[in-house]
């Protein structure tokens, strides 16, 4: 006859596997649904669900049906959570090789955008909880980052932050989220809206 102490210790286990099983079907959904890993793992829960609005952003980001994509939303539509914040750290999960540029008009903002990311991986408990400690030991700043799973030698950081003031030459990138390189501060003259189509033009040539 089982002792209350041996009991006791099958459900343990019983539940630790319960566990482990939620989490390894949450990890994968997360690699595969961009919108399930934003809302759940990243906690966006402003988020329409998965019937709404941004489970259609999502899909339509992660599909990569196109090399390059202009993703013209409104503010406050939650666009940099998905795709600068959201799109990026699912991209890192799945490829840890991955070189990532972020790009904004300015150098400042890109790095907020970091920042955000960097809070996930150092602070988040259900995205640390899923994908483990990301959290680089060598090179881990406010304007570039290199995360611990990385397995290849590369000169570019895992993300690197430009502005239309910062601009970055001789690297190059398997991705660049340009969020926001247009205010009321560079569209008042032909001057300024040139110098952001020239430095559009640089990025495209860091691809």
């Amino acid at each position: 006859m089982s002792s209350d102490f041996e009991i006791v210790s099958e459900q343990k286990a019983l539940k630790n596997r319960l566990a482990d099983l939620l989490k390894q079907k949450r990890r994968k959904r997360g690699l595969r649904d961009l919108h399930y890993f934003n809302r759940h793992i990243l906690e966006y829960k402003d988020m329409t669900d998965e019937d709404g609005f941004h489970s259609e952003l999502c899909r339509a980001v992660a599909s990569k049906k196109h090399r390059k994509n202009l993703i013209l939303m409104p503010r406050g539509g939650l666009k940099s959570s998905c795709i600068t914040i959201g799109y990026s750290l699912r991209s890192i999960v799945r490829n840890p090789d991955i070189r990532i540029l972020i790009c904004s008009e300015q150098f400042l903002t890109a790095k907020k955008f970091l920042a955000e990311i960097k809070g996930h991986m150092e602070k988040n408990e259900t995205f640390r909880e899923t994908y483990g400690d990301l959290v680089g030991k060598n090179k881990w700043a406010d304007a570039e980052i290199i995360v611990n799973t990385r397995k290849k030698y590369r000169k570019e950081p895992t993300i690197t932050c430009a502005g239309i003031d910062v601009t970055k030459v001789g690297l190059h990138y398997d991705m660049i989220i340009v969020d926001d390189p247009h205010s009321e501060s560079n569209i008042t003259s032909a001057e300024q809206i040139d110098k952001v189509k020239k430095w559009y033009k640089l990025l495209l040539s860091l691809l």
